[in-house]
C-alpha cells in the first residue's frame, strides 16, 4: 500500500477524492480515490478550464500539496473548490511544511492543515 493510500484511510477515511494544486501536468493520485488537476489560472488555449476532471457540489476532497512554503496556490485552490465549486475541504495536507507560514495562511482561510513532515522532522535548519 503506497503512503497516499496508508494516510487517507488512517486520518480521511470519509473523504471521495482526493485533488492536487498543480501548475504543471503531473500524476495526481495513487490512490484509488479520483483525482483532478486544478491550475492556478485558466489558459487560452487546449479545454481553457482551471479545473480538469469531474468534481460535484457538497463532495468531501482532501487539497494535496507537495512543499508547502507560504500555501499561497494551495490555499487559492482550497477557496476556489470550497466558494466557487461548493466543495467541502476538509483538509490541506503537505508531503513537507517548510514551516514559513503555511499551516498558519491556511488555517485563518478556515482549512484544516496536516504534513507529512515539517523541515524540522527533517533536520534542516536555516
Amino acid at each position: 500500500m503506497g503512503i497516499s493510500r496508508m494516510f487517507m484511510s488512517a486520518w480521511y477515511p470519509a473523504v471521495e477524492s482526493i485533488r492536487q494544486a498543480i501548475t504543471r501536468p503531473r500524476p495526481v493520485s495513487a490512490t484509488a480515490k479520483p483525482a483532478i488537476l486544478i491550475r492556478n489560472q485558466k489558459k487560452d488555449y487546449g479545454t481553457a478550464k482551471q479545473l480538469e476532471g469531474a468534481i460535484h457540489e457538497g463532495e468531501r476532497v482532501v487539497l494535496l500539496e507537495d512543499i508547502a512554503t507560504t500555501g499561497g496556490q494551495v490555499l487559492e485552490a482550497g477557496q476556489l473548490l470550497r466558494d466557487t465549486f461548493k466543495v467541502n475541504v476538509p483538509a490541506i495536507i503537505a508531503t513537507i511544511d517548510r514551516q514559513e507560514g503555511a499551516r498558519e495562511n491556511i488555517e485563518a482561510a478556515g482549512f484544516a492543515f496536516d504534513a507529512l513532515f515539517t523541515k524540522s522532522d527533517l533536520g534542516i535548519d536555516e
